[in-house]
């Protein structure tokens, strides 16, 4: 039996592409009203992230190791344009629910 890391990467893996068309859809959804971001660098953020999680799955270690550093960085990169282009924390709708 696989391990939680490697059972995700594995599912990451067969159907990756299924995952960002899903979740660009959604992220366009929940943002096609609000200007300060594109569509296209939501996407290309999701295919990115994923491309990251990806490898750091590959790895052994806990979310504090190394390969872990580059999903972390881009996470905190994210959080900080976000914070300068003045985005507060709101109810997200995904798939339809609602998420804080």
């Amino acid at each position: 039996m696989e391990n939680g890391p490697s059972r995700i990467h594995a599912i990451l893996n067969k159907h990756a592409g299924e995952i960002l068309a899903d979740w660009t859809t959604d992220l366009s959804e929940s943002f096609k009203n609000d200007r300060r971001i594109s569509e296209s660098e939501l996407s290309s953020q999701a295919r990115e992230f994923l491309m990251l999680l990806e490898a750091a799955l590959r790895g052994e270690g806990g979310l504090e190791s190394a390969q872990w550093a580059s999903v972390r960085e881009f996470l905190d990169g994210i959080s900080r344009s976000r914070a300068v282009q003045g985005w507060q924390i709101r109810p997200i709708h995904c798939s339809g629910r609602t998420v804080q």
